[in-house]
This record gives C-alpha cells, sequence and structure tokens, in this order.
C-alpha cells in the first residue's frame, strides 16, 4: 500500500500547483505555502496500482486561498480526499 505520509505529500502538491495559479503573473514577488491541511483516508492505495490527483480552488479570502483535492485509485474512486489552506506571502529569495 501507498503509505498515508507519501499520499499526503502528493497532494500538497497538486494542491500547491492549484493554489500557486491564482497568482497573478505581475504578482512575481508573491509565493504560497500550506497553512493547514485535512485528510480523510477512505481506503487503501495500491502500490501496484496507477493513482491520480486532482486539485481545485474552492475560494480565496484576501490572503487565503481554499483549495480541495482527491487521490483516484485506477478505478477513479476516492481514495483519499483533502482540504488545504494556502497562505499567500511575498517572497524573498535569499
Amino acid at each position: 500500500m501507498i503509505h498515508g505520509g507519501i499520499q499526503a505529500a502528493i497532494l500538497d502538491e497538486v494542491m500547491g500547483v492549484a493554489a500557486q495559479s491564482t497568482l497573478t503573473k505581475e504578482a512575481s514577488d508573491l509565493a504560497c505555502a500550506t497553512a493547514e491541511m485535512k485528510l480523510s483516508y477512505l481506503r487503501p492505495a495500491f502500490l501496484s496500482e496507477e493513482v491520480t490527483a486532482r486539485a481545485w480552488v474552492v475560494k480565496i479570502d484576501g490572503r487565503d486561498i481554499y483549495v480541495d483535492g482527491v487521490l483516484l485509485s485506477s478505478e477513479m474512486v476516492e481514495v483519499t480526499t483533502a482540504t488545504s489552506r494556502w497562505r499567500q506571502m511575498r517572497y524573498q529569495p535569499t
């Protein structure tokens, strides 16, 4: 089976892409990071099967971006669901 932490990392990654996609090109100094994430493990995800991860933005409220995600089995059955809140921040590389 795919470890729950690996499932969480996969969902965190695709939800991050969804959250990041809300930032405009003009705001090149903005980034976003996971502030909260809640997972529900519904059934096992097997290593021998392909899984699909999907994410979509639910709401934007000020600096917070709310994103939902799902990990689907090869039969497109929900394996794990997730909700998350992302926080926009200034990106200042060192």
